[in-house]
């Protein structure tokens, strides 16, 4: 960028806190007058909630309400552009402001978000503890271009089109809230007598890990069994709990709850019976940053494994999303083999493929590949020839799964 951005204040927000935040842009060279700065914010109609409160400029007293300023001599015409997306039904929102007269070097713009000056309620941040970011579009150059190149960032449908480690980008972190919940992670199927391990995590209202407290001891007790009780501290957030049993065939739940009865949680069904296979939990077509989704590779794997405590789990980015972010799959499949933990977690290597780019019958039908070891991203020399793509998924061992039809 020619100028510099901040985001105040500093720090991390938490899921689902209402506030107001400023972002200060300080021109470094002149911005001529009809330029300015647009900032995309973080919304998806795919994801809501990934979604910030939407920004406007007129109703003072509702979310999202935002105000501009500059300490420069200086008119702003300031104007919040929401696009929507076509059959996508997709819309992305940004802040549109232009100066009226040249911007001095040194000279600031400054947009309150959420702006609580007249009585407000604020703004909200989202509900996921992933790192979020707003994409910052500065227009000095070209200006006769400005709203041509304002319709080329909105008419796409994902902010990947943005260089994702380029100086446009501020990112902010997002943590998750105070303890409201605990999750409780443990095998579905057990024969009487064989003993067991619990993990336990305590989450916020939002189902992310909670930020506080750091330690937090609650008991622990299996529905019907007056045998099973004991006290566990949750140090750091999780503890894990071995040495438990049930000796009768049956349906159990097990439970957790703090001493003030405020952070509770309940488990999936334990059934308990003479079985031979098991029951694992996975999420096996989740999105990043990278497509159409939120957060990075080893965010979403680090909640997978550590936070919602699954038993496997894989990330299926857009084919055609990976190739247009260059080392996009290398981070990918590096993420995946550093996330795999035997015995523990297993991370697949995986991938949504669509079908305009195999076999040009139009994107009305996706399907997904996966491995348990690292495969070849897919060669551009196939696309468009389905019996070759065939051939690539059985010389790579893959397993497809088609997950809408054509």
């Amino acid at each position: 960028m020619k100028g510099e951005i901040a985001f105040e204040p500093e720090g991390p927000v938490r899921a689902g806190e209402w506030g107001s935040w400023r972002f200060v842009y300080t021109a470094k060279g002149e911005v001529p007058a009809g330029g300015g700065i647009d900032i995309l914010f973080p919304f998806s109609s795919y994801y809501p909630i990934a979604s910030w409160s939407i920004p406007q400029t007129e109703e003072p007293l509702l979310e999202g309400y935002t105000t501009v300023e500059s300490d420069g001599e200086v008119e702003l015409e300031v104007e919040a552009l929401p696009k929507e997306i076509g059959r996508l039904g997709m819309i992305y929102h940004a802040l549109s402001v232009e100066v009226r007269k040249d911007l001095k070097p040194g000279e600031r713009i400054v947009v309150t978000y959420g702006d609580r000056r007249k009585g407000g309620v604020g703004a909200r941040v989202c509900l996921v503890a992933y790192g979020t970011f707003f994409a910052i579009l500065e227009a000095i150059e070209d200006l006769k271009n400005r709203w041509r190149y304002k319709e080329d960032i909105l008419k796409k449908h994902s902010l990947r089109y943005i260089e994702r480690n380029s100086d446009h980008i501020l990112r902010v972190a997002v943590v998750g809230g105070e303890a409201k919940g605990i999750n409780i992670a443990h095998p579905k199927v057990i024969r009487p007598g064989e003993e067991f391990r619990l993990r336990l995590r305590l989450l916020d209202a939002f189902m992310n890990e909670a930020s506080t407290p750091d330690d937090l001891e609650v008991r622990l007790l299996v529905e019907g069994r007056k045998n099973i009780f004991r006290k566990v501290t949750l140090k750091g957030g999780y503890a894990e709990v071995g040495d438990i049993h049930l000796d009768e065939e049956g349906v159990y739940r097990i439970f957790c709850i703090d001493g003030s009865g405020k952070v509770s949680g309940r488990s999936e069904v334990v059934v308990t019976e003479d079985k031979k296979f098991n029951y694992f939990w996975g999420e096996i077509h989740p999105h990043t940053e990278i497509s159409d989704g939120i957060g990075t590779p080893d965010e979403h794997y680090r909640y997978a494994r550590d936070v919602a405590l699954l038993d496997f789990g894989a990330i299926a980015d857009h084919n055609y999303s990976i190739k247009e972010n260059p080392g996009s799959w290398e981070e990918i499949t590096k993420s995946t083999k550093e996330h795999n933990q035997p015995g523990k977690f297993v991370a697949l290597f995986g991938m949504e493929v669509a079908t305009s780019t195999v076999c040009n019958i139009g994107d009305d039908g996706h399907f997904n590949v996966y491995s348990h070891k690292r495969f070849p991203f897919l060669p551009s020399n196939l696309e468009g020839d389905f019996d070759a793509v065939s051939e690539w998924i059985k010389e790579n061992e893959l397993i497809a799964v088609p997950h809408h039809t054509l």
